[in-house]
């Protein structure tokens, strides 16, 4: 059973992942459009179950990318958010056949309010013009 669309977080980070994989950017919308979030697991906060160190989304069998030929099993990308001195890693795990399987983000043991993940204003800064 599904959960639902993605959030606003999710569809940034997939989108920045996509533009900056070879051959497949000009995609990044539809797939941002047709996946279905199958789950979501965030990583919570031992003293403190409102936060969270990062997240795992997953997504319903798809086959969303399945004209890119050499599609590696993730791709991934570093981006800002101000309240984590390290920043954060988003990796999108795929699969040969075009499936996007799950995304991952990682604050780096840093802890940030799951609600503020969840909202439109959540703050990251993706950089889709570096390499």
């Amino acid at each position: 059973m599904s959960i639902g669309c993605l959030t606003s977080l999710e569809k940034s980070a997939i989108t920045t992942l996509l533009e900056r994989w070879p051959g497949s950017g000009h995609l990044a919308a539809d797939v941002v459009d047709s996946l279905i979030v199958k789950a979501r697991k965030f990583s919570e906060g031992v003293r403190d179950a409102t936060k969270c160190s990062g997240f795992y989304t997953h997504f319903e069998p798809n086959a969303v990318l399945h004209n890119i030929d050499g599609l590696p099993t993730h791709v991934s990308v570093h981006c800002k958010h101000p309240e984590l001195e390290l920043g954060a890693e988003f990796i999108l795990f795929l699969r040969t056949d075009g499936c996007a399987r799950f995304l991952e983000a990682t604050f780096y043991a840093e802890l940030l309010d799951i609600e503020k993940v969840m909202s439109a204003d959540h703050a990251f800064k993706f950089f889709s013009d570096e390499p």
